[in-house]
């Protein structure tokens, strides 16, 4: 396999996965920040601050897994657009 159509997958799997905003909805994270919009105490900061690095973890986590797919679905479709083929009946040797 080349390294250029890799390199390519890479980039175009990685500017595609930063620019699509990941959309997670997590319970944990929307009690938290209700409860501290209506009590901003430290104790309820300190829940927000560690609901809010579980939330980006699962972002991370996300993203990872979206590019991962990308660049397998990119280098396989590069992989079959690249093939030699032969179309029509091939004469013997």
């Amino acid at each position: 396999m080349k390294i250029a159509p890799v390199r390519l997958a890479i980039t175009l799997a990685a500017l595609i996965t930063s620019l699509v905003p990941p959309f997670i909805d997590r319970r944990d994270y929307a009690a938290a920040v209700n409860t501290y919009v209506k009590n901003p105490t430290l104790q309820n900061g300190v829940v927000l601050a560690r609901e809010h690095a579980k939330n980006r973890r699962l972002v991370l986590f996300a993203r990872l897994g979206v590019g991962g797919v990308l660049f397998v679905v990119m280098n396989i479709a590069w992989w079959c657009a690249s093939k030699d083929r032969e179309i029509g009946a091939q004469e013997p040797k």
